[in-house]
Formats: structure tokens, C-alpha cells, sequence
């Protein structure tokens, strides 16, 4: 069966819904019952032939973007549609591709996104572990939402380590750096963190290089778009990280994990609740974040049981859960 996945990315927007398409394509690839496309809404240059994928379509602007996939969808007889789009894609254009693709008989699932349109879709995956469900509804021809920490889509590559004490950090601040930590968070750590320490810093495709300081008194790694994330963060002892999908990648290893939020108000109930539960140190910003990892270093006994909640929580591959709903979705 031919099937579509459809991705924002851009500067503004980041890596995150690229990053789980990609695994997901990858999966769909493996199991041999699926030949998956790709199609990013977003940035032309970075978006062409990167992290070892061709690119089927792609184009900046959502009015041309549809267009392309309806005619790419009735050429290639794709009979599945898999989008993980920004909220930015949602409008006039979403809507009448909607329309006409339930009209085909194209089989229609969201991911993280497209709550408005519940009633358009077949169903809606939503890779979070918090979610207000009155803001779905239970009328007929509406479709129904799934959520938990089983429904992460997340490349796996590396064998899962036990944990071991040790100085190595792994920054990750986002495919954008949105925040712009850049330019003021390597010289906090540099001040914050025993002498002893190795930063290995993660530059995102959209980042500026960070602002090291000129005489450094930690040891520090720059590694400037790696395709080898999933190796960086088993070899790592503690991750400090945006939340986002990188937060899901560093805890699917056990490593010890800080993470702060980009949007506090967006994403604060689901922070409290992995705080709470024990996977990870949750802090309201950068400053508390740096606090927190200062503290995870000095007690390894809080990183050992973070290390095994994590582990625990994220023990079932979301990528595998994905491809058991899309066939019952097909044979439905």
C-alpha cells in the first residue's frame, strides 16, 4: 500500500514534526507491507535529500503545497495520509484538501495536530502523555483521539545502556534554537558546572554556533547537525534539553534527563506530570533548568531512579503501536 507523509519544517518551526515522520517512514519502510513517500510544507534547501531520505515533494507555501499532494496522491494511488503539520498550516487550503481527500476514499490520520478538524480525519495520534479530552467530541463521524506514553514516534538505533555516573552533558536546544540560547547559555554553564565537566553541545540545521566562552574552564564539544544523535545521547551521562522530541529521544535510553519548556503555558500540565512520575527534572526555565542539572550531577542516586522510571515509561515502541492502528485502520 503507497502511503504519504506529510511534515512542517522550517526555521521558525524547528525539527520536530520532520523528526517523527521520519522515524515513522522508516518503520513503515522496514515492515515491507508499506511503501511510504515524504512531503514537507516548509524550507526548500534543507528540506531536499537530508538525513538520508528523498524528498517526493515539497514546497514553501500551503496553496501550492496542496495542490502538489492532491496530484501527487491521484498519480501515486496513495490510499494513506499521514500528517504531522505546525498549527500555522490550518486554514481555507487544509480544509478543502480534507475534504476532498475523504471524498477519494484516503484514509486520513493526524499526529500532534488537527484537533479542530476531528470530524475531516480518521483518527488523531497524539504523541503526548497529557491531554484535555473535553476538547475533542464523541459525535458520530467524529474520530477518536489516542495519547500516552506509548505513542511516541521515535528512531531507536542504539542499544539501551545502563546507566553510569560520569561529567559528559549533552545540550540540546532545539533544531532552531528558538530561544536563542546560543548566545548566553554556554557561558552559565561554563560558570554553573564543576570544573571537570565535557558539554557536548548540539547545533542544530537552523542554530547559530554557541557563544563559548574565550577561556573555557569546562572541556567543550561542538557537533553541528549530527546524524548520529541517538549515539551521542547513550554516551552521555546527563542530557539538558528543550522540551520537544529530544526530551523523548534522551528518556527512551534511561539517560538522566533536565528539560525546560518553550512555551510554559503550553505544555506546563505535561511537565508537572513527568515530574511527578519521576522520569525527569522539569523546571519553568533555563536558569531553574541549569539549577536542576547542577543538582542531578551531585546525586546519583536521583539520576539512577530517573534513569529506570524513564526506561520503564518508554519501554513500548510508539513506531511499532503506529503501524498495528494504521492496518486496523485500513481493515476497518
Amino acid at each position: 500500500m503507497n502511503i504519504l507523509l506529510a511534515s512542517s519544517r522550517s526555521k521558525t518551526i524547528g525539527l520536530g514534526h520532520f523528526s517523527r515522520m521520519l522515524a515513522l517512514h522508516n518503520s513503515l519502510a522496514k515492515s515491507g507491507d508499506f511503501h511510504p513517500y515524504f512531503s514537507v510544507l516548509g524550507d526548500h534547501v534543507l528540506a531536499v535529500n537530508s538525513n538520508n531520505i528523498d524528498i517526493d515533494l515539497c514546497a514553501e507555501l500551503s496553496l501550492d503545497y496542496f495542490q502538489l499532494v492532491s496530484d501527487f496522491v491521484e498519480v501515486n494511488h496513495v490510499k494513506l495520509l499521514i500528517m504531522d503539520f505546525h498549527k500555522s498550516t490550518e486554514g481555507p487550503e487544509l480544509l478543502e484538501f480534507l475534504k476532498w481527500a475523504r471524498a477519494k476514499g484516503i484514509v486520513l490520520v493526524a499526529v500532534d495536530s488537527l484537533i479542530d478538524y476531528q470530524e475531516h480525519l480518521d483518527h488523531i495520534w497524539l504523541p503526548s502523555v497529557h491531554f484535555d479530552l473535553s476538547k475533542v467530541s464523541n459525535k458520530k463521524g467524529f474520530c477518536d483521539v489516542s495519547f500516552g506514553w506509548d505513542h511516541f514516534l521515535l528512531a531507536r538505533s542504539e542499544a539501551i545502556p545502563n546507566w553510569q555516573a560520569g561529567v559528559s552533558v549533552l545540550v540540546m536546544t532545539g533544531g532552531a534554537d528558538v530561544l536563542g540560547l546560543a548566545s548566553w547559555l554556554p557561558e552559565l554553564l561554563d560558570t554553573k558546572l564543576v570544573s571537570s565537566s565535557t558539554v557536548n553541545w548540539v547545533k542544530g540545521p537552523y542554530s547559530n554556533s554557541p557563544y563559548i566562552p574565550i577561556s573555557p574552564k569546562l572541556n567543550w564539544k561542538l557537533h553541528d547537525n549530527p546524524k548520529d544523535i541517538d549515539k551521542l545521547i547513550c554516551e552521555s551521562n546527563y542530557v539538558l534539553t528543550l522540551f520537544g522530541v529530544s526530551f523523548f529521544e534522551s528518556i527512551q535510553y534511561g539517560v538522566p534527563t533536565v528539560t525546560f519548556p518553550l512555551d510554559q503555558y503550553e505544555t506546563g500540565l505535561e511537565l508537572d506530570l513527568i515530574q511527578r512520575e519521576k522520569v525527569a527534572l522539569a523546571a519553568d526555565n533555563i536558569e531553574e533548568a541549569v539549577n536542576c542539572l547542577v543538582q542531578l550531577m551531585g546525586d546519583d542516586i536521583l539520576a539512577k531512579n530517573l534513569s529506570e522510571t524513564s526506561k520503564s515509561k518508554m519501554r513500548i515502541n510508539g513506531c511499532d503501536l503506529f503501524l498495528s492502528k494504521i492496518n486496523q485502520l485500513i481493515n476497518q
